[in-house]
């Protein structure tokens, strides 16, 4: 399942983009996305290696280094104003606010991930202290101890992975609306091979766990929200219920709402339609160079 990265030394380190689980080089401990129970919160920890897909994470390839996104739930570490003492604090943060890290090091003695924007000095991702169970992560300026060095293991396929844990739970019945106008989402029949659906029931919802994202599967048809066609030069696309399932991540958090975003490209997320030709298909796929997409609010509704 898993093999030891290949490095190529030229100055800044280089690795392959992919899945890795971090551990620290000091501690043992791997680096993981978890909810805190003080807070509610999500937060950047290391804790007990078990490998569970809460510390596997995604490295990708950024303008000026490389990016470390949670596998769970698909968003990026950044950091939070310093502190008294002068130290950062990772937290998972949206795209537009991830940090690029510059990687130092090699595989034996560990890589220090440095991060390359939105701080003022040279500061690296350090470990706390060696705690049992779990500790915290900071930043904190740049002196090569082992607490700041961490081992990569790469994940080498999705055969391995749990199935994706999202921040809403899934298969729950939801109604999900756009957070402005308070529009629930629908889409229209292809055909009328379902006469009996209730009207009430068009705009209900489950979520159903893929690998990377959820598929939006329609309660009442059974089906699932997906794309009408895949034309890449098109920026604006139809969305229709087919048995053809298509992953999408939720983005944001329960008060501000989600925005439904397309995994296999982000820049294309869920729209409301403000002016339908039919009044059962009320939202499309719609293409955003900065991927800030509207937001929708999933709400928990009955079963029947």
């Amino acid at each position: 399942m898993m093999s030891l990265i290949l490095l190529i030394h030229k100055g800044t380190s280089k690795i392959k983009p992919g899945h890795y689980y971090v551990s620290n080089l000091e501690t043992g401990q791997l680096l993981q996305f978890v909810i805190s129970p003080e807070t509610g919160r999500p937060c950047v920890q290391v804790g007990d290696g078990n490998f569970k897909k809460s510390q596997l994470w995604i490295i990708e390839e950024g303008a000026n280094g490389y990016k470390l996104r949670a596998h769970f739930p698909g968003a990026y570490i950044g950091h939070a104003p310093a502190d008294d003492s002068g130290n950062l604090s990772p937290q998972i943060v949206a795209l537009d606010n991830a940090v690029e890290f510059r990687l130092e090091g090699g595989p034996l003695e560990g890589f220090s991930f440095i991060p390359t924007t939105n701080t003022p000095d040279e500061f690296a991702l350090t470990a706390k202290g060696v705690e049992p169970g779990h500790a915290p992560v900071l930043f904190t300026k740049n002196t090569g101890a082992k607490l700041q060095r961490w081992l990569l293991e790469e994940d080498d396929g999705l055969d391995s992975l749990e199935l994706h844990q999202g921040p809403i739970a899934p298969n729950t019945p939801l109604r999900i609306r756009d957070a402005v106008t308070k529009t629930p989402l629908q889409l229209a029949f292809k055909d009328t091979k379902w006469p009996w659906v209730r009207v009430k029931s068009e705009g209900d919802w489950i979520l159903e766990a893929g690998f990377t994202g959820y598929y939006l599967k329609h309660i009442a048809s059974g089906l699932y929200m997906s794309l009408a066609d895949a034309g890449d030069e098109v920026k604006i696309r139809a969305l229709v219920l087919s048995s053809n399932k298509t992953e999408f991540t939720l983005i944001g958090d329960h008060n501000s709402g989600y925005s439904i975003e397309y995994v296999e490209n982000r820049q294309f997320g869920v729209k409301l339609d403000e002016d339908p030709r039919n009044p059962k298909n009320t939202a499309f796929l719609s293409w955003q160079p900065d991927n800030t997409h509207p937001k929708w609010q999933f709400e928990t509704i009955g079963s029947n």
